[in-house]
């Protein structure tokens, strides 16, 4: 990117329009009724993004949230290995109940069930208004999930315009508006989403400086009946009117009339009283908004520990600060804003008070903690007790999904399963994937944050933030398994980076400052400061941006959604027609061998697991219990493994599929074609030549679900020249439909088009009514 020379003067730095000290007026923020008018047109857009993202991204979407709140409103749908308890909950006389209780504590479900609640009153509403049969089935959840990006984006113009002022704060908007990748997932039903939208809420109400630094910014959140108190009480000790950018301030009075100083002392404390408050409050906010983030996504925990932990520092630095007596230069000497930023008034604050601050957040972080476990634990044994544990006598076991989450993620290592990332995957894939084009503007703000020595609290706000990208993403590489979600709750303090960069290198010049910055709509604002950047970005984020996004949201992976909503949507009319003439249809009619799709009776999906969206889009309690697809959990616990899975590589029923397609079914299906299409039989326990082979079974489907380049694939004997798609022609199954899918997929397994077969063999028997 284009780096202009920047103006350092404080009239232009975004962190420095605080005006002079001890000045009277309140500093100036976004108002009220602009704000409310921003959250529509970000509600706007968040929902026109959700109704136009209509592809596959990853499973967890679908199999970690809508799922199981299908389930819980439905009665069925499909339940991953997250959702598992654990299978010694059963009764086990030999163990005591305490044993019991800590190994489902570490074998329990991973995920907390807080998340799929939310999408529970959705679906509820479409049951009972008679619309689950509709389109809003798909739509309404990227709906909901839509005004939690849109709360995320808010949160994140608020913390930028705290930062920066209001340019920043557009810019911020800009940047998060544009980014492709946050226009492919913000409004997808993933827990990373959530998060993030609840990470940057809980970023604007951090403190980020120690209350007795004198440098939080108290009027951002106090109420008007507060900012009335303040505007009461100001006076030349009142320095929290300098922390928010706005316009210079007027003296309240005079400097040559004298002032009281027992009254000046007790203005003085009173206005402490009160910034103290909102302190207090500020913070317990954003600690619970960070509890809950963390109840979704347990790593989401890295972020704060890095935040506690550095307030916590600042707060010990405050007991070596020396009192103003002795740090005060000697007349003519020059003392720097940076010199005494954390400074505290030694005559005023005792070194006890100090103490008592970080005692406070302390106890203020146990506190909320406590809380948050005990009602994690509440939540979680209930949802466990009323699906797994209600066959077990004696009290129900405890779970808590954190604890399950560490112990088989992180000491178990099962994430390693779907796949293993080099440590520098975040930062030569990940990063770069986030930001996009923005990844320059992004490196430059991150360098200009940590190299920048200005005291204010903005300054200090982007130098935490800097870190904490810093930091967290070397945790985060720790990990084995890495994806691109992991990083999603930093997407905030990215796009505030970014908007550092692009303000310092553009929006320094004279045509720029020419602008006004707060007397325009949001989309008129954001327009202005995409005109701020030079032709050639603009060019980039007007035409590369939106086309990667419409490709991204409408074409790649589109028939992996709209297979499986397709086929439900014509089993249910195929059904009803069925309901509605049963007396009308000949006898002799074969109605599941006629031209077209014809009848479905059930489904077999041969995909690499979890291609598809199942019982959300599918939606028939009869299509999902009857049909099935390949499965690929991890392996159990090494407690639940018989001496030869130990000695053996793990397999599971995808990696028996794929390694040779062709001996899978000749083995695990039957010879002949039942064409009463049963469901799948239970497994045999003998006659099992492989470790981790479970014995799966499968019935023959009316109709079977492939991508095309599985049928191209071949037998792995020497000399055979079969391919799939002779063997199952020689079965009986002719082609019928075909859903575009994508021009080339990343994953060779799911090239080609999704492809559905029908049997169209000779019948055994009458057809029977569904």
């Amino acid at each position: 990117m284009q780096v202009r020379k920047r103006a350092r003067a404080s009239a232009t730095a975004p962190e420095q329009h605080g005006g002079r000290p001890h000045s009277s007026t309140a500093p100036s923020g976004p108002a009220s009724s602009g704000l409310q008018s921003l959250f529509i047109v970000l509600v706007t857009i968040r929902i026109l993004n959700a109704l136009c993202t209509r592809t596959f991204f990853q499973p967890d979407e679908h199999y970690q949230t809508t799922e199981i709140a299908h389930r819980i409103v439905f009665g069925y749908g499909f339940k991953s290995w997250e959702w598992h308890g654990a299978s010694h909950a059963l009764p086990r006389p030999a163990q005591s109940y305490a044993g019991a209780a800590v190994e489902n504590l570490l074998q329990g479900p991973i995920r907390c069930i807080l998340h799929p609640l939310l999408f529970v009153p959705g679906y509820a509403l479409l049951r009972l208004a008679r619309l689950d049969h509709t389109p809003l089935l798909v739509a309404l959840p990227r709906c909901q999930q839509a005004l939690v990006a849109a709360l995320g984006d808010f949160y994140t113009f608020r913390l930028a315009h705290r930062v920066g002022g209001p340019r920043l704060a557009w810019f911020a908007m800009l940047v998060s508006l544009s980014n492709v990748y946050t226009l492919y997932t913000a409004t997808r039903t993933f827990s990373n989403s959530t998060e993030a939208a609840l990470t940057a809420a809980a970023l604007f109400y951090w403190p980020f400086v120690p209350f007795f630094s004198r440098r939080f910014d108290a009027w951002t959140f106090s109420s008007p009946q507060e900012q009335a108190r303040l505007l009461e009480l100001q006076g030349p000790g009142c320095e929290w009117r300098q922390m928010l950018a706005g316009a210079p301030f007027k003296q309240e009075q005079d400097a040559s009339v004298p002032v009281d100083p027992s009254t000046r002392s007790d203005r003085d404390l009173d206005v402490k009283q009160v910034c103290r408050i909102i302190y207090d409050r500020s913070l317990r906010k954003s600690l619970c908004l960070a509890a809950f983030a963390c109840l979704l996504r347990p790593t989401n925990g890295v972020l704060w520990i890095v935040l506690v932990s550095e307030l916590f520092v600042r707060q010990l630095h405050c007991l070596r600060s020396r009192p103003p007596s002795e740090a005060t230069p000697a007349k003519g000497a020059r003392q720097t804003r940076a010199a005494v930023a954390d400074n505290q008034d030694g005559s005023l604050v005792p070194v006890l008070e100090i103490v008592g601050e970080a005692a406070s957040l302390a106890s203020t972080v146990a506190k909320i903690a406590s809380i948050t476990l005990v009602m994690a634990l509440t939540v979680d044994t209930a949802y466990d007790y009323l699906s797994h544990q209600r066959s077990r006598p004696g009290p129900p076991l405890p779970a808590l999904s954190l604890v399950s989450f560490v112990h088989k993620n992180v000491f178990a290592n099962l994430s390693l399963f779907y796949g293993a990332n080099p440590w520098h995957w975040f930062l030569s894939q990940g990063l770069p994937v986030l930001c996009m084009i923005w990844l320059p503007a992004t490196l430059f703000g991150l360098v200009d944050a940590l190299q920048s020595k200005a005291a204010s609290l903005g300054s200090g706000i982007q130098r935490s933030l800097a870190r904490l990208v810093l930091l967290t993403v070397a945790g985060y590489s720790l990990l084995g398994h890495k994806e691109f979600r992991f990083l999603q709750p930093l997407l905030p303090a990215l796009a505030i980076l970014a908007a550092s960069g692009l303000v310092t290198s553009y929006a320094t010049r004279s045509d720029a400052q020419d602008h006004p910055i707060d007397t325009a709509g949001a989309p008129k604002q954001i327009w202005r400061a995409l005109n701020m950047l030079p032709l050639w970005l603009r060019a980039v984020v007007l035409t590369l941006q939106p086309v990667l996004s419409i490709y991204l949201n409408t074409i790649h992976g589109v028939g992996q959604e709209q297979a499986p909503y397709e086929l439900g949507r014509i089993y249910r009319s195929q059904r009803a027609e069925l309901a509605r003439n049963a007396s009308a249809i000949p006898l002799a009619e074969p109605a599941e061998f006629a031209p077209g799709l014809g009848r479905i009776h059930n489904l077999g999906f041969l995909m690499p697991c979890h291609s598809t969206p199942w019982a959300t889009h599918l939606h028939d309690r009869e299509l999902v219990e009857r049909s099935w697809f390949v499965q690929c959990p991890p392996p159990p616990a090494s407690s639940g493994m018989t001496p030869a899975q130990r000695r053996t590589k793990y397999w599971d029923q995808s990696d028996f599929f794929y390694d040779d397609p062709i001996k899978y079914l000749v083995e695990r299906l039957p010879y002949n074609v039942d064409t009463a299409f049963p469901p799948p039989p239970p497994a045999p326990e003998r006659d099992r030549t492989h470790a981790w082979d479970l014995g799966w079974r499968h019935s023959w489907p009316s109709h079977l679900v492939v991508f095309e380049s599985l049928l191209s694939e071949g037998t792995r004997k020497a000399g055979h020249t079969r391919t799939l798609q002779n063997v199952l022609s020689l079965k009986g199954y002719r082609e019928v439909a075909r859903y575009w899918n994508t021009p080339k997929h990343e994953d060779s397994r799911r090239d080609g088009d999704i492809v559905v077969l029908e049997y169209k063999g000779p019948k055994t028997r009458p057809a029977q009514p569904i």
